[in-house]
């Protein structure tokens, strides 16, 4: 038997985070500079995890074995500013308020003022109030027994009870019937989300397979149920709500969506150093909970109100991979990989008039999340590494890789249009997506001596080193004056190269045994480009590319230079050293 627990507490102010999309890609730094002049009053973020499990096994046989576990864990997220309140009662005027102030630049300064200009907030407090929380209860089980000499049959589930919370408001100033600022989405559901699978394990002279399917399901929760069934809910039509019946089946009264995903690995020995392998498997991710409950049950007055989908089919993958090793050493061998990725059902916003639709008499617009994009990964690996022996292990990997999609962006579409264009010009071709980079370089080596190392002051010391080269950001290259002179996403920013060390080495104080260890990240402090100037492809500049004063064009403010240019997060940190003393009861 074996007991887990783990708590981690973060506080910070977003600078070291990343926002993550639907897809799972880390894009741009959280980071926001427009309130660099009165960072107590931009947003704080505070962050709980907490995770324990009990593991179970038992042995049943000398050729199977039983597996057990349980497991919950928490996550809490909260932002606000300095803990102020997005709405709170007043006895004494008998009226709602709220502690957040709306920004007055404008109205604070002359127009004529060279400070009207400038980029930053100098009043008010940030514009976004946001409590989210996820508590899930996992149980997995699973049963592995050896048949006849050639086969080993394993059977599991993996079955995951969650509660889900979501509150954000913006903007908590301005008046709305709900009393909760211009926009909010407010939901809690408690989905059920999980697997069952079987697998046979096939073993020939040398050749071995592994062949199973798995069933991948998803609970919606009875709260989405109520939802799809409620005839007043202004965003669920007759049609909407046909399919969602239509592409669910019903368990005991509960509605889910079911995958079957075949997997196949296939390994077989060409001679007695070499072999050939081939992996085929199907997997699914469901997409972000926000595209699924947003606004199922609260309904905000902004504009263009961007609606989640019961209806979202989860994300589904389909790999292919071919490839072959070869132990040209006792203790080194190399492998040779290619491989397609092809990714569909992509959420993607979808813009319609809810009045066009029957919903209302006034015609709004309002977007909807569908499954209808896709993407395409195409490339091959080359992997070398030494198991250890003289003292040292390594390993070297480079990876080729492109990939194309119908877009980047799900909410591509609501951001178009909140700009003045059109959603309806979609583009129809395929291009690079945002997160293509071709190339990626990894050199990993691992030195440890232990107390027969050479020399005395050496015992029981280690130094690991991990060297990372990869292809820079995707972004559309535009001419001189601002024009774009490619396709999207054609370019990619300059390669870049990341070297993290860690020394380490294991001391006895007081008869007891702890591990000293000195960990540092980017230790040559290279320039890490988050973010592509178009023009010149490299990072953002004063004075060169789109940031070039002399190109009447491109417009250069002193606003400008402040907003684009000399935000700190535009590159990633630089060299980054941590001190860790480690100990194993």
């Amino acid at each position: 038997m074996r007991l887990d627990f783990s708590k981690r507490i973060a506080i910070d102010q977003g600078f070291s985070r990343t926002f993550v999309d639907a897809r799972g890609n880390i894009g741009d730094p959280a980071y926001k500079w427009i309130w660099a002049h009165r960072i107590d009053h931009a947003p704080t973020i505070f962050e709980d995890n907490v995770q324990t499990s009990v593991e179970w096994r038992r042995t049943l046989s000398a050729t199977g074995y039983t597996r057990l576990q349980l497991a919950r864990y928490f996550f809490a997220q909260h932002q606000d500013v300095m803990g102020k309140r997005f709405r709170y009662w007043d006895a004494a005027e008998g009226v709602w308020k709220t502690d957040y102030e709306q920004p007055q630049d404008k109205a604070l300064f002359d127009s004529t003022d060279v400070r009207s200009s400038d980029f930053f907030n100098d009043s008010g407090d940030d514009d976004t109030w946001e409590d989210r929380r996820t508590t899930s209860y996992d149980l997995q089980a699973s049963w592995t027994q050896r048949m006849h000499r050639h086969h080993e049959l394993e059977v599991g589930i993996d079955h995951d009870f969650q509660s889900v919370q979501f509150i954000h408001i913006e903007k908590p100033w301005i008046f709305d019937p709900d009393g909760l600022g211009e926009s909010h989405d407010i939901w809690r559901v408690h989905p059920w989300v999980g697997d069952l699978y079987l697998r046979d394990r096939l073993d020939y002279e040398g050749f071995t397979a592994n062949v199973g399917v798995r069933c991948d399901y998803w609970f919606l929760g009875r709260e989405a149920e109520r939802a799809i069934a409620d005839p007043n809910n202004a965003f669920i039509t007759a049609d909407r709500r046909a399919e969602f019946y239509a592409g669910t089946s019903s368990f005991f009264g509960r509605r889910a969506k079911l995958k079957f995903s075949p997997r196949v690995i296939v390994a077989h020995p060409i001679s007695e150093n070499s072999s050939f392998f081939f992996n085929y498997g199907q997997f699914t991710q469901n997409p972000s909970y926000k595209y699924v409950y947003s606004r199922l049950i609260s309904i905000s007055s902004e504009s263009y109100q961007l609606v989640g989908n019961p209806n979202l089919n989860p994300q589904v993958s389909v790999n292919y991979e071919v490839g072959a090793k070869h132990q040209f050493l006792p203790k080194a061998a190399a492998n040779l990989t290619f491989f397609v990725k092809d990714i569909y059902d992509y959420p993607k916003s979808t813009l319609f008039s809810r009045g066009e639709a029957g919903l209302g008499e006034t015609p709004t617009p309002i977007f909807f999340y569908l499954n209808g994009s896709f993407a395409r990964s195409r490339g091959f690996e080359i992997e070398i590494e030494k198991r250890r022996s003289s003292n040292w292990s390594g390993k070297i990997t480079y990876t080729y890789q492109q990939t194309k999609g119908k877009d980047s962006d799900p909410n591509e579409q609501k951001v178009l249009q909140e700009n003045g264009g059109n959603a309806a010009e979609t583009r129809l071709s395929e291009t690079f997506v945002d997160w293509n980079r071709p190339h990626k370089l990894a050199l990993n080596l691992d030195l440890r001596f232990d107390k027969q190392a050479p020399w005395s002051w050496l015992a029981n010391t280690g130094v690991d080193l991990f060297i990372l080269g990869l292809t820079g950001r995707a972004y559309t290259p535009e001419d001189s004056v601002g024009n774009a002179r490619g396709d999207a996403n054609s370019g990619n920013g300059p390669f870049q190269i990341i070297t993290d060390l860690k020394l380490n080495r294991s001391i006895t104080l007081v008869g007891r045994r702890f591990d000293l260890s000195m960990a540092g990240t980017n230790i040559f402090s290279n320039h890490i480009v988050n973010r592509v100037d178009p023009i010149t492809g490299r990072g953002r500049v004063f004075g060169e590319g789109s940031y070039d004063p002399s190109i009447p064009e491109l417009r250069v403010t002193r606003r400008t230079v402040e907003e684009f240019v000399n935000d700190p997060s535009n590159y990633g940190p630089g060299a980054q050293w941590r001190l860790q003393l480690d100990y194993d009861f």
